[in-house]
This record gives structure tokens, sequence and C-alpha cells, in this order.
């Protein structure tokens, strides 16, 4: 879920991942953070748990990031100061229902979660030993 209509700016908390894998998650999270600090966006932390398509990279011991908008969760208080939107109404009404289609995406977020993606890739595209760049 990377653009939810009533959306937050997660990036995964690669500092909580397995100590097999938390330096490379680290660097990954860290890229991301700074991708958005980049764009002049604010961003938060979200829970690094393998509940997205992630999780089959970390249960093989291989580091992982990204990104996340929210999904079925209530957006807090705290969340409306922070990115706007609506309190007590969930980051993605539609999520995985029949209402989750194009129409339902807030396109701004995605081309913001785009860019940072695209900033990550191209990090890795230019490191001349990404195994030793994720594990400095």
């Amino acid at each position: 879920m990377v653009g939810s209509p009533n959306f937050f700016r997660g990036i995964y908390n690669g500092s909580s991942a397995n100590e097999a894998i938390r330096n490379g998650s680290t660097v990954i999270q860290h890229l991301f953070e700074k991708s958005f600090d980049v764009q002049g966006l604010k961003w938060d932390l979200t829970p690094f748990t393998g509940r997205s398509d992630y999780g089959p990279f970390i249960e093989k011991g291989i580091p992982a990031g990204g990104l996340f908008t929210g999904a079925e969760e209530i957006k807090s208080p705290e969340f409306v100061g922070r990115y706007g939107g609506l309190m007590n109404v969930a980051y993605d009404p539609c999520y995985h229902l029949a209402c989750d289609t194009l129409q339902n995406i807030n396109k701004a977020v995605l081309g913001e979660m785009g860019y940072s993606a695209g900033y990550v890739l191209q990090s890795f595209a230019q490191a001349s030993n990404l195994p030793a760049y994720l594990n400095p």
C-alpha cells in the first residue's frame, strides 16, 4: 500500500529487524529516510513485522525495507496533525475490498513513494559491491 487516500508516509523500521539482517535493513531504512528528507516530506517509521511482500525475504535472511502508506488501521489524531486527512477513518477504507481500484489512490503520495523507491534503487545500482554496501 503506497497510495492510500488517507495516507501517512511510513518507512519500515529496519533497525528492529532480526539481528542477521539488521545492518542491511537499517541501511535500506536510512536511504528511504534520506529520500523523503531530500523531498522535504514528513515520514514516520512503521513496524517491520513481515506482514507485507517483504516477509518471505526476511524469513530467508535477506535484508529488506520498504514503504507503507496505511491500510485498514484507523488514522490517529497525531497523524492527522502531521499529514492531514481524516481522523478516525482508515488509511485506506477500501483495503482489499471491491472499491480498491485506481480511483481509490492518492496520486500525489504515490508519486512521492515512487520517487523514494527510485532513489533507493539508484543507490543500489551505483554500489560497486551491494553485499558490502548493505553490511558496512
